[in-house]
């Protein structure tokens, strides 16, 4: 238990949550592109969703799997649990990324954060797969969640993971941030 807790405080201290002014710059670029909204599902240039970036899990000495993500802010990426975690339909049983014991770390809130050590294991990449960053932390929500037989969905709403970057991303023509919705949006 002592462990479980020091391992959350290290994780709540070395998170670095966005200045009010990093925020501001955030909001100033995020969900900007040039080019109209996809529309019929055709192809995309980088430049028509520069938030969209691949998330690559390395399994051992290997590459893993490929995911979407999106980018939230300069050191935050917003993709599923599934991308480096597995289970079945009742779930989660493991990390990919050889976090030991996952069960045990989780939170009272059934989220795990896989630490440092371990999330290096994921890399964050452009769609044209250039590197921008490698993972410090991965918050792994609802991970150790149970679901009761019979209410299993394939797409269930807890399946989300926050992948914090341990260096910021640079900004660029193909490199934005998307937006999220504002508290007006919410209340509405």
């Amino acid at each position: 238990m002592n462990l479980i807790v020091i391992i959350c405080l290290i994780a709540l201290i070395e998170s670095r949550k966005l200045t009010t002014e990093e925020n501001e710059k955030r909001l100033e670029v995020c969900g900007l592109t040039g080019k109209p909204k996809v529309f019929n599902g055709r192809p995309t240039k980088s430049s028509e969703a520069p938030w969209s970036v691949m998330v690559m899990t390395k399994k051992g000495d290997e590459e893993g799997g490929f995911c979407t993500g999106t980018i939230l802010s300069p050191r935050h990426i917003l993709s599923a649990t599934h991308c480096a975690a597995t289970g079945d339909e009742n779930e989660w049983t493991h990390t990919d990324v050889k976090f030991p014991s996952p069960k045990e770390k989780c939170g009272e809130h059934n989220n795990l954060i896989v630490t440092e050590v371990a999330a290096s294991r994921v890399h964050v990449r452009t769609r044209n797969l250039t590197e921008l960053g490698r993972a410090k932390f991965l918050h792994m929500f609802q991970f150790c969640r149970v679901v009761n037989k019979g209410e299993y969905e394939v797409q269930y709403a807890d399946d989300i993971m926050i992948i914090e970057l341990a260096d910021d991303i640079e900004y660029s023509e193909n490199v934005q941030p998307a937006c999220t919705a504002s508290a007006l949006l919410r209340d509405k």
